[in-house]
């Protein structure tokens, strides 16, 4: 489909107008080996479950958990819509090879096409840089527990560290591979939920530790939490990777249907035994929160750190793709004599790069909160309906059009909300009284303070 010259879309094959170059990743998808639905699956779940979870805990303390929950359901379920809307627009189009971005051209333009892009990188970057602090931190959490001041107190030694167990992730070329690490890291991730739970409810249950009221409503919470929210949904902008890669494309919507409830009872259920468990004692990665000289609970948490690298090179992958597109680029990389070399090259670097953002960043909650507002808002709510709109025109009816009205403006506000959150800095920090300031700062040098901050 293209658009006509008076704006309407109008069906017609857009392989020829999007001039994508010979050798690319989009023109070889046929040649590669295809996934089966088990293994769409497990593709799918890890393109949601992965670091965003492990700060739901402390977002329902800030947010109420009822609150929480209502705000979890309503971004899930909007987000499939408009992932639904995505398909039924790849359907008309009848061609699964095509992209968010290279859809929205086809309807709007290369505005459109420009735009998606942006967001998609913007928001896959947030997500990768993500995971390298989270690892980095990590391993610095680890140090600080073991007593090894080169991890504790240097913030680039841990960081090199996650660099060389990273790069060599980076450099898997074929899409359909990425199934063997999603298995793995899937398998661990839900032994890890398992655990925690049941260590959560063992907690819970423990009569000798005074639980304090859990919070329900906090409106002011959703400063916090919106834009957090939005980025653990951001599968909008992957989602169509995985679609490529399926033997039936067709079962792409009832596999999706499925991934996204069990996707929300894990969003819920864990963060809630969490927060019961820790109260307001809850700490910014719910990981960090449970005592590591408990070598099972250090297990546990190693596990779902290990879930977390190996998910990786799905989140790294898209943003390769849209980056490969420009034509000179695309020269570099498929030079008859240097094009695997090079490719290679080019990979390590857009890592690194990565890992110069990562150095800098040290609070990862607003970084997830800001870019889930910035990018993913619109990707996940906006950008879908405007193009499912812009293709079905002559065919939308009232309500439906309606509907599409309300909707647009929630996520439009959803996503103001976020970002309003992220950068007022006097919002974050206007009830942090004097005593819980210097508990905060000390805690995140000594866990062993945990006790004189919050008695």
């Amino acid at each position: 489909m293209e658009a006509s010259q008076n704006g309407n879309v109008i069906d017609k094959a857009p392989s020829a107008s999007l001039n994508i170059p010979e050798g690319s990743d989009l023109n070889t998808y046929k040649k590669k080996k295809e996934s089966n639905l088990i293994q769409a699956g497990f593709n799918t779940y890890k393109i949601f479950v992965g670091l965003g979870i492990l700060v739901f805990p402390y977002l329902f303390q800030k947010t109420g958990w009822i609150l929480a929950l209502l705000s979890l359901v309503f971004i899930g379920v909007f987000t499939y819509y408009a992932m639904y809307l995505v398909l039924q627009i790849a359907d008309r189009v009848d061609k699964s090879e095509l992209t968010l971005y290279e859809l929205g051209g086809i309807a709007y333009g290369p505005h459109m096409d420009f735009a998606i892009k942006c967001c998609m990188v913007g928001s896959q970057v947030a997500v990768t840089v993500s995971y390298i602090v989270f690892l980095r931190d990590f391993m610095k959490h680890a140090g600080c527990q073991a007593d090894v001041p080169a991890l504790c107190t240097n913030e680039f030694i841990p960081l090199l560290i996650t660099m060389l167990v990273i790069l060599p992730l980076s450099l898997i070329t074929n899409f359909h591979h990425f199934h063997i690490t999603s298995t793995i890291a899937t398998i661990i991730q839900m032994v890890a939920f398992i655990s925690l739970s049941f260590i959560n409810s063992k907690i819970v249950q423990d009569p000798t530790i005074e639980h304090e009221p859990m919070n329900t409503f906090n409106f002011e919470g959703l400063y916090y939490s919106a834009g957090a929210f939005i980025f653990t949904f951001e599968g909008t902008a992957v989602f169509m990777d995985v679609r490529k890669s399926m033997k039936k494309k067709e079962h792409m919507s009832v596999l999706l249907a499925c991934v996204m409830l069990l996707v929300l009872v894990i969003y819920f259920a864990f963060p809630f035994l969490a927060y019961n468990a820790f109260g307001s004692k809850i700490r910014n990665f719910v990981l960090f929160s449970y005592d590591w000289d408990n070598k099972f609970y250090f297990i546990i948490s190693f596990l779902y750190a290990m879930t977390i690298l190996v998910s990786f090179p799905l989140q790294f992958y898209p943003i390769l793709d849209i980056l490969q597109i420009n034509p000179n680029l695309q020269k570099f990389l498929h030079d008859p004599e240097m094009g695997r070399r090079n490719r290679k090259f080019f990979r390590i670097m857009v890592v690194l790069g990565f890992a110069m953002i990562a150095y800098f960043s040290k609070n990862i909650a607003k970084l997830m909160n800001f870019f889930g507002s910035v990018f993913g808002g619109p990707i996940s709510f906006l950008f879908p309906i405007l193009m499912f709109n812009k293709y079905f025109e002559t065919t939308l009816t009232t309500r439906r059009r309606i509907l599409h009205k309300i909707l647009f403006t929630l996520g439009s506000l959803l996503s103001l909300l976020g970002i309003w959150g992220s950068v007022s800095y006097t919002h974050l920090r206007a009830h942090e009284t004097g005593r819980n300031l210097v508990c905060r700062l000390l805690l995140e040098k000594k866990n062993a303070l945990t006790k004189l901050c919050f008695n």
